[in-house]
This record gives structure tokens, sequence and C-alpha cells, in this order.
């Protein structure tokens, strides 16, 4: 399927070049063509901000929202950030850079091979009844990073982050013309059998992903949480 831009054919804003060509710079460490940072888009940030944010009196201004695309399984950020997914979306505010990114593939059977290569161990299902447990395979994108940047506590405790990240993709997808959005439960998440990650750690992920997706109108099923993105919002 052909990605379009956030507005389809039409309207697209134009960031500044100088903020574009260091963030694209930063996303990639430097290494922006090697790691294909492309596609660098701006969302409108201000009524995301005003819907999300803790505080009636949040600057909406300091804040970017950004769509581009990237190859997995590469840093960026300053090492930030370790994309999972090849589509993100990421926050930046002024004075502090990327504060958190959100991660998604419009590749079902892409995410779907990467669920079997993690856990095929744990989830044996995924080899042999993939298309039976997890549906629907086509005319849907995929969450499956919803992140953080580790030393940017401070500035996303202003803001319901997670919804709002969330909420773009929503939006993008319905844009895109797709049928649903998954969120990819923390069960199947590349990092949740990490030694280093511990109970804490699991238990951060499972409100990050499930609680956040359930929150947000996402139905829940076994690996997934799923909006239909036919029905009416």
């Amino acid at each position: 399927m052909k990605l379009l831009s956030w507005f389809g054919d039409s309207l697209q804003l134009s960031p500044e070049e100088k903020f574009k060509k260091d963030f694209i710079k930063s996303a990639g460490d430097g290494n922006f063509e090697n790691i294909g940072v492309k596609n660098f888009q701006e969302i409108p940030a201000a009524d995301y901000i005003k819907r999300f944010s803790r505080f009636s009196d949040q600057d909406a201004s300091i804040y970017k929202i950004i769509f581009f695309e990237a190859k997995p399984d590469n840093f960026g950020f300053s090492r930030a950030v370790y994309y999972d997914a090849p589509l993100n979306i990421a926050l930046w505010q002024e004075g502090y850079g990327v504060i958190a990114i959100l991660g998604f593939n419009s590749d079902s059977e892409a995410v779907l091979r990467q669920f079997r290569r993690y856990h095929d161990n744990n989830f044996p299902e995924f080899e042999c009844k993939s298309r039976v447990t997890i549906e629907p395979i086509k005319d849907a994108c995929w969450v499956i990073q919803i992140q953080g940047v580790p030393d940017k506590i401070v500035p996303l405790q202003r803001l319901r982050w997670e919804k709002m990240l969330l909420a773009v993709a929503v939006d993008w997808a319905r844009r895109n013309d797709f049928r649903f959005i998954h969120v990819a439960r923390a069960i199947v998440n590349r990092w949740y059998k990490n030694t280093k990650l511990g109970e804490a750690g699991q238990k951060r992920l499972y409100l990050r992903y499930d609680v956040t997706a359930e929150r947000m109108g996402f139905q829940p099923s076994k690996f997934q949480c799923t909006l239909d993105l036919q029905e009416r919002p």
C-alpha cells in the first residue's frame, strides 16, 4: 500500500529547513542515509497538546510532532532511541529535543515475522495459527513501540504523552485508509522477556501498551488491542 502524507495529497506543513535538517541528522545519529531516515513531515501539534496536557495553561508552541521513516534495529537521537519499527511519530519539545516516540508498521506480515522471531518458544501458535490468532492480516497497521526518552522524564510529566502519540497514530491510520489499527500487547513486546526488565518493568510495559490502548477505546484480544477505524470515532 502506498503511504500518503498526513494530509493526503493536499496541504502539508513545511517546517523551517534548519530544524528539518537538524532533526533528520539527529534521528540518524549522523548516519541518517545509512538507516534510511526520510519522509519527514510535521504534524500540527496544538490540538493534541491541548487535548492531552495535564495543565490548562500548557504552551503548545514549544512542541512539535514529527512523522518520519527509519530502518528498524538502529539507534537515533544520541542512542536514546532504538527503532523497533519503520514508521515513527516523535514528540519534540523546545529545550529538550525528542522526548518520546511511537513506532508502528503498516506491513502486518513483517510484524508477524518479528513476533515469531522473538517469541517462538513462548508462543508457538504464532507459527501454526498466526492467521487465526492474529486477525485481520490486511488493511491494518501495528503499533509496536511506545517509548519515553529515559532522561526526559520531567517534561513528559506535563503530558499524557502515551495517549497523545497513540491518538496521532490513529489519525494517521485513518487518513491513510487503513481499516484497523492494532497495539501489540506487552506480552509480545520484544523487550518483555528481557531479564534486565524485571517484574516492575513488565508492569510498566503492560500499563504503557495494554492499558493505554484500552483507555483509548481499543478492544483487547490475546496478542493485540484493536480499533476498527470504520466505526465512528
